[in-house]
């Protein structure tokens, strides 16, 4: 049995007082009856529109918004790659080898 078939089960039993239906039956046949002598009458309203600065506002500070979101993961994932590349965050001296020519004489015979 599904929730739905227990709920409409539950509600099976609820009934409306006689004098309420009687009521409600009267009304509506009065209704039927002085449709034609009275008319109900709406006023609609036309609803403003929306302001297109708004929607502009939007997207910009949406595009800003993952920009901003975007950089900063960026810029946290090429500090990861830093610490995990030891050659870029550390110093490394090197020697420059150099060819030094020494004349010699030979010795006079």
């Amino acid at each position: 049995m599904s929730l739905r078939d227990e709920i409409r089960r539950a509600y099976d039993d609820v009934k409306a007082p006689d004098e309420l239906t009687e009521r409600i039956k009267r009304d509506l046949y009065q209704k039927d009856i002085s449709d034609d002598a009275e008319q109900e009458t709406f006023l609609v309203e036309e609803a403003p529109r929306p302001a297109v600065g708004r929607y502009l506002a939007f997207i910009a500070a949406s595009v800003m918004l993952c920009a901003g979101f975007g950089y900063a993961a960026w810029r946290g994932m090429q500090d990861n790659v830093n610490e995990l590349n030891p050659r870029s965050s550390v110093p490394i001296e090197t020697v420059a080898v150099t060819e030094e020519t020494t004349e010699t004489t030979a010795p006079a015979e």
